[in-house]
């Protein structure tokens, strides 16, 4: 049994701290997998207006980098999927301009910086993200 709150020490406040903190990332990594799917890697990115590379996207999925989206239709909430590396680096591969979202297509133009291009940090990105909505 616990105090209450406002009869701990400070030192006590922040180990309760520590073990709620720790609680919430260990629920969050136990449900990650279940809700990390394609199409909700691709509606946070296009919510946050943020970019991830083809590669971490795929590694995060455990597929292939090589033509894992195609088929898909070219969609401005696609479009924050871009390539990482190389020729086209930070855009949408084979999107015309009014394919991409108005603002991924600005982030585009200014250059390929910002992307998220490593699975782990796509990891905590999105695990961050879940932390916030549940408000941990």
């Amino acid at each position: 049994m616990t105090k209450p709150y406002h009869q701990m020490t400070t030192a006590e406040r922040l180990a309760l701290r520590i073990m709620k903190n720790r609680q919430a990332e260990q629920v969050i990594a136990m449900r990650a997998p279940a809700f990390w799917t394609l199409e909700t890697i691709i509606r946070d990115l296009n919510e946050d207006r943020h970019r991830a590379s083809y590669g971490a996207v795929a590694k995060l999925l455990g597929r292939s980098a090589r033509s894992w989206m195609s088929g898909r239709a070219k969609c401005w909430e696609d479009s924050w999927v871009v390539a990482g590396s190389g020729p086209g680096s930070g855009w949408p591969t084979d999107y015309g301009e009014e394919n991409i979202h108005p603002a991924c297509l600005v982030q585009c133009k200014t250059g390929p910086g910002g992307i998220i291009d490593d699975a782990e940090d796509l990891r905590e990105w999105l695990q961050r993200r879940v932390a916030v909505s549940e408000g941990n």
